[in-house]
């Protein structure tokens, strides 16, 4: 690979990974969940654009597949437990 390749290389590896994790969000379901929407179209703007630091578009698919990890886990913690999280005296 030559120095001007290899980025796009790199470049067209990451799109092809956040399209898969959107894929799989869509397939399960969750791929309107808003968190998940935003972080996608932050990641796809990043490796779309002209020029495209790498290092801070590879971190914004990694912030996309852990949200799809998180969302797809099971609900999120909205801090609202009802009369059991009142009973436990917890405060955040």
């Amino acid at each position: 690979m030559t120095a001007v390749t290899a980025p796009l290389a790199v470049q067209a590896e990451l799109r092809g990974r956040l399209d898969a994790y959107k894929a799989k969000a869509a397939r399960l379901g969750a791929a309107e969940d808003p968190l998940l929407v935003e972080r996608y179209d932050a990641a796809r703007r990043m490796l779309w654009s002209a020029p495209c630091d790498l290092r801070v578009a590879e971190q914004a698919v990694l912030r996309y597949q852990r949200a799809v990890a998180e969302v797809l886990s099971g609900p999120r913690d909205t801090g609202d437990a009802g009369d059991a999280g009142d009973a436990g005296g917890q405060q955040w």
